[in-house]
């Protein structure tokens, strides 16, 4: 990718290379000054080679770093305990703070490889465009892992064949005459259960919208990319039917408690 973008640089140090090997030997007028033409733009080119390829690594670094961390996970990392939604609040504010950062971080790094490139002002010939899309979509890639690592962990934790400790908590209380569950498994309740995990899926389902697109060509955002994904919608419904499930049968408990 990076050779496309560099070959004039490479063509020309190629020439001197020829020049040397067919017209010159160490004893030819100006050796010296030839030798200092060749080393010099060889020596620049390397240099920026070098640190394109730090950036480039950077970019892949902090885009990877929340592969392995959901967005929710249960209380203290244990397996025994419930979703730290106490947490919640504290924990999307730092998430979306730090992806913000890092978007403004990878877009300085794609700008000062554009310069580095030498391509200022040539941003729609040669290769750069190609370049662009490139990096785009490791940025996507690990978007979308991000986004998919969290949701992943609701839905495997939710999943019933995978037999883990409850995810969830409700509480039945008497409330004479009644029986409630705290919070509500009304579907209606806008304080209930059911949308929580609404809530939820949508603070994960945020996080990509925080870093915009690095193509700025490109028809759709990384949001609506995600969102469209097929493993995201499938994984999105699974959590949804296992609180239908869920509610059904916290419901059948409480027709078969008052009989």
């Amino acid at each position: 990718m990076e050779l496309k973008l560099i070959q004039a640089e490479i063509d020309l140090a190629d020439s001197f290379v020829e020049k040397g090997c067919t017209e010159l030997n160490w004893n030819s007028e100006n050796i010296t000054q030839f030798m200092e033409d060749f080393r010099a733009p060889v020596e620049c080119l390397f240099s920026r080679i070098i640190q394109i390829q730090t950036n480039f690594s950077e970019i892949q670094e902090i885009m990877t770093k929340w592969a392995k961390a959901p967005l929710f996970v249960r209380k203290d990392n244990r397996k025994d305990t419930t979703l730290c939604v106490d947490e919640r609040e504290e924990r999307t504010n730092a998430r979306y703070e730090e992806m913000q950062k890092v978007a403004v971080r990878i877009h300085e790094l794609l700008e000062e490889n554009l310069q580095l490139f030498r391509m200022e002002g040539k941003m729609n010939e040669n290769e750069w465009p190609n370049y662009v899309k490139y990096c785009d979509d490791i940025v996507y890639k690990n978007l979308l892992h991000t986004v998919g690592v969290s949701i992943a962990y609701i839905s495997d934790n939710m999943d019933p064949e995978n037999v883990f400790p409850p995810l969830f908590e409700s509480r039945l209380e008497l409330e004479i005459p009644n029986l409630i569950f705290i919070p509500s498994l009304d579907a209606n309740d806008k304080k209930g259960f059911y949308q929580l995990l609404h809530s939820l899926v949508n603070d994960i389902l945020f996080m990509s919208t925080l870093i915009p697109r690095l193509d700025k060509e490109a028809e759709q955002t990384y949001e609506e990319l995600i969102h469209n994904e097929a493993d995201i919608k499938e994984m999105k419904q699974e959590i949804l039917l296992s609180v239908d499930k869920a509610l059904e049968e916290a419901s059948q408990f409480c027709r078969d408690f008052e009989r």
